[in-house]
């Protein structure tokens, strides 16, 4: 039972060398041990909960299937299957997973108390329904995500409660103090996005390619739209879709945010 606790709790089960553990032990584990808490489902969302209110969850997924909704209608796509979504007491308390082969997000239960981070259900979700890019760059994933989520939600800053404008926060902090991440550079460094380094420096530099990323992607689409986006997102360099390099659209993403 340790061992299957550890595994449930941890996220273990993600990291287990798979030629060492007996496809029969992995299944029971699976099927007997990590099925916690209670589900709610409407006719696209199956939610999991534990240490969550009954009335909290109902209106969670009441929300997700409004928001599923409304990205599917943006982006002129449909998610692939029903979504799961759990809502549980993970170990990492700091960041949500959308996995896209299992339709599946996972939220930590303290990212929804004292208050509904509607954001991080949009952003989550708008993952499954756009899919991985044809670049596989989180530049594009996590811009995408981000740019979804300010315009689905308020996104707001866990540390000061106030909305984030991307734009402003790009302009007025990231280019006079820490200066930009080359879009060269950030379109290919997909561990500027993850949790992988740990410590204050670390976090700044992932907020600011998320950020950084998420504005990139708005300025895209309030200026060309969201169709010629999902083109270069979904299957087409971005020569192809806007007849520019990236290194133009970043000229003039940058030329924009220096007059704005």
């Amino acid at each position: 039972m340790l061992l299957v606790s550890y595994i449930c709790g941890s996220k273990f089960f993600y990291g287990l060398n798979m030629h060492k553990v007996s496809s029969l032990l992995l299944s029971t584990i699976l099927l007997t041990s990590c099925v916690t808490g209670q589900t709610v489902s409407s006719d696209n969302i199956s939610l999991s909960y534990e240490k969550m209110p009954a009335s909290q969850a109902k209106q969670l997924v009441v929300r997700a299937e409004e928001i599923l909704g409304q990205l599917e209608a943006y982006l002129n796509q449909r998610a692939d299957s029903t979504i799961k979504i759990n809502i549980l007491d993970f170990e990492d308390d700091n960041k949500a997973h959308a996995i896209h082969r299992d339709s599946l997000i996972e939220i930590p239960v303290t990212k929804f108390r004292g208050a509904q981070l509607d954001y991080v259900l949009v952003h989550e979700i708008g993952h499954l329904v756009a899919g991985p890019s044809f670049l596989g760059s989180s530049l594009l994933n996590e811009g995408l995500a981000v740019h979804l989520h300010s315009k689905f939600a308020e996104y707001r800053s866990r540390r000061t409660g106030k909305i984030v404008d991307l734009h402003k926060t790009v302009a007025q902090a990231f280019m006079p103090q820490r200066g930009l991440v080359p879009l060269s550079v950030l379109i290919h460094d997909n561990l500027a996005f993850g949790n992988y380094l740990k410590g204050r420096e670390a976090a700044m530099g992932r907020s600011q390619a998320y950020i950084q990323a998420g504005s990139f992607v708005k300025f895209l689409v309030d200026t060309y739209g969201i169709s010629k986006f999902m083109q270069a997102y979904r299957k087409a360099p971005f020569e192809m879709v806007y007849n520019k390099p990236l290194a133009e659209l970043e000229k003039e993403w940058v030329t924009f945010l220096k007059k704005s």
